[in-house]
């Protein structure tokens, strides 16, 4: 999984909400789960590789520098998924999770979001709902098997 955060000045308080809950939410995730951190900006900035280790991830969460400038969803969002192709496990469900706000004159990732099953979630600084998000991965992605007797196999 890649969490691609809009590192643009306005995105600060939504910023500041993932940081403050990010170990409580990282903790929804599978063991076997590895995440990464990218940043949207002038560049687009890898900041964390995919990790098993929650504390990495939660420490480069923490050290998220904002920048101004242009920046390119669709080109980031393409990057990252490349990325995922060639790294990701292979038993593994890729997952991007864009934070970003509606700037005028930039890209509308909902069309795309839409078509690939994704979905969409609106925030504000008080309620960034990651971890409700990082759930709804797990529950989407998860196939439980009954075998007989009643033995739940995930």
């Amino acid at each position: 999984m890649i969490l691609l955060f809009d590192a643009s000045p306005a995105m600060a308080p939504y910023i500041r909400q993932v940081n403050a809950t990010a170990q409580r939410t990282l903790s929804r995730l599978d063991p076997h789960d590895r995440v990464a951190i990218v940043l949207i900006g002038e560049k687009l900035t890898m900041t964390r590789s995919l990790a098993l280790n929650r504390d990495m991830v939660v420490a480069a969460i923490g050290k998220i520098q904002l920048r101004s400038g242009p920046k390119d969803l669709n080109g980031a969002i393409a990057l990252t998924a490349h990325y995922l192709r060639d790294h990701a496990r292979p038993d593994a469900a890729p997952a991007i999770l864009v934070k970003t706000n509606d700037s005028p004159g930039e890209a509308d990732v909902r069309p795309f979001i839409q078509a690939s099953g994704g979905e969409i979630r609106f925030m504000d600084p008080k309620n960034v709902p990651l971890s409700e998000l990082l759930q709804g991965l797990r529950v989407r992605y998860r196939i439980d098997y009954r075998a007989p007797g009643g033995y739940v196999v995930p």
